[in-house]
């Protein structure tokens, strides 16, 4: 309930910038109420734009970590 308040006060006053390792369709069972999921969803993905990961694909911030020790190896 209180998540929602906040959703709904900060509602066309803020951006928001939400990362999450749960797909939208997973969130209703996280917050353990649907309707009120919904209406939180509504607000979020209303002139949003969505940025998704393929799950299988490489951490970047390893690619950029092995780079780093590449570069050291190489070096010394």
């Amino acid at each position: 309930q209180l998540f929602f308040q906040f959703i709904y006060d900060m509602y066309d006053k803020t951006a928001f910038i939400l990362t999450s390792n749960k797909g939208p369709n997973e969130w209703g069972k996280f917050l353990g109420d649907t309707t009120l999921t919904t209406a939180i969803l509504d607000r979020l993905l209303h002139r949003s734009e969505i940025i998704t990961f393929d799950e299988n694909q490489e951490s970047i911030r390893m690619k950029y970590r092995r780079a780093l020790f590449e570069e050291k190896s190489v070096e010394s």
